[in-house]
């Protein structure tokens, strides 16, 4: 591995969960070629195995990100077939590190829930969520670049203070700083 690359793998992806149907058809093909070995019929497998590969690698939808400390370079990646593949940038357009809490709610639909309203005649669930977000900022926020999420806020604070040394850049924690004007308000 090379020290002068810093890579963070943000790992499956799975679309974002929009990849239902080709999940499917995995498990269906998977079903159908174990049907064709136990019956002997190998063209089967001739033709499902390469689309098993391509389907899988659809539905886990690999991403992380890579920094070039060396020329100077970041790019978020997908990984395509064992390659990474994404447009390397210029590291010196972002212009400092951040750390922020993000909360996010999943709405769950169920069958048996006594604590669940009711929605349409669904039982709906909320299921509350925070994370970290560690991220590369530029000048248009557009082209921000989430590096890590985690879960542990101090761990997050040391991986962006050695980051930020690592890459000569200012870090701003803009939770500690939003927790500390809430706190400075109710005073």
């Amino acid at each position: 591995m090379n020290p002068k690359i810093i890579s963070y793998s943000k790992g499956p992806q799975f679309r974002g969960g929009n990849a239902v149907i080709p999940f499917m058809l995995v498990m269906l093909l998977i079903v159908f070629s174990g049907l064709s070995i136990v019956n002997q019929f190998w063209i089967f497998l001739l033709f499902s195995l390469p689309m098993l590969v391509f389907l899988v690698n659809f539905i886990l939808d690999i991403q992380g990100v890579e920094i070039d400390k060396a020329k100077g370079l970041v790019r978020e990646y997908k990984i395509q077939f064992f390659i990474k593949k994404g447009e390397w940038q210029d590291l010196k357009k972002f212009n400092k590190i951040t750390l922020d809490k993000e909360h996010y709610v999943i709405q769950q639909v169920t069958i048996y829930s006594s604590m669940a309203r009711t929605n349409g005649g669904r039982a709906v669930t909320n299921e509350n969520h925070n994370r970290l977000l560690i991220s590369l900022v530029n000048q248009n926020p557009r082209l921000n670049i989430i590096l890590l999420e985690k879960n542990n806020y101090w761990e997050a604070v040391d991986l962006c203070l050695k980051l930020s040394k690592n890459l000569n850049l200012p870090f701003d924690d803009l939770y500690d700083t939003r927790m500390m004007n809430a706190k400075n308000r109710r005073r």
